[in-house]
């Protein structure tokens, strides 16, 4: 699947670090939105239908976990889904996979490890 076909959604209760980032991956050529909370990310992923989900931990309401549950029980494909977040001790990294999340990117990374974790995603996908 080629990157320019991916469709990225960015969670994350940081407005303007969600915004910056679905706007830099959409100059990759990407269709990339952002929302700033769970509850908006379940229902813009009814309708959007991400690939990848770039998904903040912790935030206010429903966090990163809960939004990750919520996302594998939908009937809809699933998205490759991306813990961005700066926690990456032991625990969180057992809780993320417990969540169903496919893989943890601390925060804050460089351009280039997220464009290489969304182009694992891409093969993945294409798999």
């Amino acid at each position: 699947m080629p990157l320019s076909s991916l469709r990225v959604l960015v969670v994350d209760d940081h407005a303007d670090s969600a915004d910056a980032l679905a706007e830099l991956l959409s100059l990759y050529g990407m269709a990339a939105q952002a929302v700033h909370d769970g509850t908006r990310a379940i229902a813009l992923a009814e309708t959007f239908a991400p690939d990848v989900v770039l998904l903040d931990l912790r935030m206010p309401g429903m966090d990163g976990y809960a939004v990750a549950r919520a996302l594998r029980a939908m009937p809809l494909a699933q998205p490759y889904l991306v813990a961005y977040s700066a926690l990456d001790d032991a625990r969180t990294l057992a809780q993320v996979r417990d969540a169903g999340f496919d893989c943890h990117l601390p925060k804050p990374s460089r351009i280039a490890a997220i464009l290489r974790v969304v182009y694992a995603s891409a093969s993945a996908l294409a798999a």
